[in-house]
């Protein structure tokens, strides 16, 4: 889907090697998504990752407590893409 692959292309390259210069600009595009349609499940996936690469748990378990009710298997992946100091 495009908001995915555009925010990804943004935050990750060469494998998941984080360029952090481009978070901001992911997060910005995945918010604009999810004002756009606030139900979105795949930005607020995507958002929750990006939250994960910047150590903002806050913001990460908001993303999944957002998809357990819109996408459970979408939160479940959230919570395994989570290092295990962010998931309590």
């Amino acid at each position: 889907d495009i908001v995915g692959a555009f925010s990804i292309r943004l935050a990750f390259e060469d494998q998941n090697t984080v360029h952090l210069v481009r978070l901001p600009a992911a997060v910005e595009t995945l918010r604009t998504a999810i004002r756009l349609k606030g139900d979105y499940a795949t930005a607020h996936y995507y958002l929750g990752l990006v939250f994960i690469e910047q150590r903002n748990k806050v913001g990460a378990q908001g993303e999944y407590r957002i998809l357990q009710r819109l996408d459970p298997a979408k939160a479940q992946q959230l919570f395994n893409a989570a290092p295990p100091n962010m998931r309590n």
